[in-house]
């Protein structure tokens, strides 16, 4: 296998990303290798922000002694990185709910990501990923599978912000030297008719080809792949072959003829082959 700790698939919506990384991960594990899969919505996330709230050391601080009822709850969910304190919104809301008042939970909402300026959101972002290398460096053994966490809602945030398409690629090359060290591959999966059109609606706002732009500019071993044939054995092939491992079946397995009972459950299956 080519010598990488970080595998990042990405491709815009309904590109197959998901269904992809499973398939990778079942094949680096059927080779050998530890691995582990980070799914795009994964809670917490290690690269991405989803109704979480991000606290400088300093504030975090001044929170407690504002709410400090609240303590014991926090400590025990939150992750210290170097600069920030991440906290779950949505951790709080399902299982928290009655040991935080309301004034503190709103209070800590106005430190949800998502109403960062985006100068804001870059260092909150910087800081996550660095935490999330540093922490790779001590668990060398596995291959880490980055499912859509740079094409898509690191995208949105920009787009949202009408920032310049220069200033996407200054921060998705900080996020690539961040995880150097981890010597990253990237694989892009797209449909050249869905292309076409968001080159369109680019061109209209200023920039033109963003998604293909960020994958030829990033400083990393990388493969694209056009999937509108939908000839996915061929396309899961290419992925291997780029990976250099070998695809490893399913293995066969029949169980032989007899009854299963489940004592618990007081039910029983019949195999007559």
């Amino acid at each position: 296998m080519i010598d990488t700790q970080l595998i990042m698939l990405e491709g815009l919506p309904a590109t197959g990303k998901s269904t992809n990384s499973d398939f990778l991960r079942m094949q680096l594990e059927r080779n050998g290798k530890k691995v582990k899969w980070i799914h795009e919505v994964a809670r917490p996330h290690p690269a991405l922000f989803f109704s979480e709230a991000c606290l400088s050391r300093n504030e975090y601080e001044n929170f407690l002694k504002t709410y400090p009822e609240s303590a014991h709850v926090l400590h025990s969910i939150a992750v210290f990185r170097k600069n920030t304190v991440g906290i779950d919104l949505l951790e709080i809301e399902w299982n928290y709910a009655d040991e935080i008042n309301e004034s503190a939970f709103d209070a800590m909402k106005q430190h949800d990501v998502w109403n960062f300026t985006l100068d804001k959101y870059e260092e909150a972002a910087f800081d996550k990923w660095e935490h999330f290398s540093e922490t790779a460096k001590h668990d060398k053994d596995s291959v880490y599978i980055l499912d859509s966490s740079i094409f898509q809602a690191q995208i949105f945030t920009f787009l949202w912000d009408n920032a310049p398409c220069e200033r996407l690629e200054r921060f998705v090359d900080k996020l690539c030297e961040i995880v150097k060290h981890m010597k990253p591959l990237l694989i892009y999966l797209y449909r050249e008719n869905t292309e076409a059109t968001i080159d369109y609606l680019e061109k209209d706002r200023g920039t033109q080809g963003l998604a293909k732009l960020l994958f030829h500019s990033l400083d990393c071993r990388k493969i694209s792949i056009e999937i509108s044939q939908l000839d996915w054995t061929r396309y899961e092939n290419k992925m291997l072959s780029f990976l250099d491992i070998e695809n490893i079946p399913s293995p066969e397995f029949f169980p032989p003829n007899g009854v299963y009972r489940n004592k618990e459950l007081n039910y029983e299956i019949i195999l007559n082959g």
